[in-house]
């Protein structure tokens, strides 16, 4: 029988407020309007073990599929599961992406990190829950180092450091 992994005792890192993310590819997609407004704006690709860092705290829809959840999985949820499971390799291109706010981000020099400053993940939330579970699951059965853990993943990371536009940004 195998026993239950929380992210709290797993290889998953916990959710962060000023995560530092792994990344494969960043493209700071800002336009000249972002930065006349103090707008950044970046394109990221990362492996999904990356997704365990953000806080969904902000998001309008918390995972349903979550303990203590009132509302139950969909046919959703069961999707991307399986798109996941079948096609982990393509799953960056036949997943629509997640989408953070934060005050900033910068690149590190060696452009494989990316700091990220009070980050929420406004966008993605059902698929985040899905894909950590999924990868718990693995390593419950002492598979820290999956292909689900490593498959590619874009997040739009959107940065101001006007906290009423995050604010509006995360409730539109």
């Amino acid at each position: 029988m195998t026993s239950i992994i929380t992210i709290a005792d797993s290889g998953l890192s916990k959710t962060q407020k000023n995560p530092c993310i792994e990344t494969s590819v960043v493209r700071n997609v800002s336009s000249l309007i972002d930065k006349d407004n103090g707008i950044s704006h970046y394109y990221v690709v990362c492996k999904a073990r990356e997704l365990s860092k953000f806080s969904t705290d902000k998001n309008l829809r918390d995972y349903m599929g979550m303990e203590g959840s009132t509302k139950n999985k969909t046919s959703i949820h069961k999707e991307i599961r399986e798109s996941m499971r079948h096609q982990s390799s393509e799953f960056k291109v036949l997943h629509s992406g997640f989408t953070v706010v934060a005050e900033s981000a910068k690149e590190n020099t060696n452009r494989t990190l990316m700091d990220v400053e009070n980050a929420q993940l406004i966008n993605g939330a059902q698929s985040q829950g899905v894909l950590i579970d999924l990868m718990l699951e693995m390593e419950s059965d002492e598979q820290l180092n999956s292909a689900y853990h490593n498959a590619l993943i874009s997040i739009e990371i959107i940065c101001t450091s006007d906290i009423e536009l995050r604010n509006e940004i995360c409730n539109s």
